[in-house]
């Protein structure tokens, strides 16, 4: 009988320890770091200017699978495009990629558009890069 007790008490501390692990171990990690938006160029109708570039989008806010325009004049910039990804910071929603074409003398032009999400509001961070160099961008996405 005691034969018997011991493997399934040892199964059962196993079962219980991976259960509980996760939430011990939260307790002895750091917790994420906090995002500055200080540190981005907060994007809207007012444009923004940030190490050389200029960025400037069509709405104040852009909403979901609702196609925003986005044009940059970045004058040092030689790239034929340039890139856009985006992430979402209050969910998880993936990187979301954006091609800008060069329209020529620095000026660059393209379209976002961001996936829909439960949330009723949310901020999207991004990184803005010619190639060479990176812009840290964000843009409000709303359901309204």
């Amino acid at each position: 009988m005691l034969q018997r007790l011991i493997p399934v008490s040892l199964i059962f501390l196993a079962m219980l320890a991976g259960y509980f692990a996760p939430t011990i171990l939260a307790q002895f990690l750091p917790d994420d770091q906090e995002v500055d938006l200080a540190e981005y160029c907060m994007l809207s109708t007012e444009p923004c200017k940030t190490k050389g570039a200029t960025i400037v989008l069509e709405h104040d806010s852009t909403k979901p699978l609702e196609p925003t325009r986005i044009f940059v004049i970045w004058p040092e910039s030689t790239a034929q495009s340039l890139t856009l990804e985006m992430e979402g910071l209050e969910m998880d929603m993936g990187v979301v990629k954006f091609r800008l074409e060069n329209q020529g003398n620095g000026n660059y032009e393209g379209e976002l558009m961001l996936p829909v999400c439960t949330l009723d509001a949310m901020t999207w961070l991004g990184k803005l890069s010619n190639g060479d160099e990176n812009v840290k961008t964000a843009v409000r996405m709303t359901h309204e």
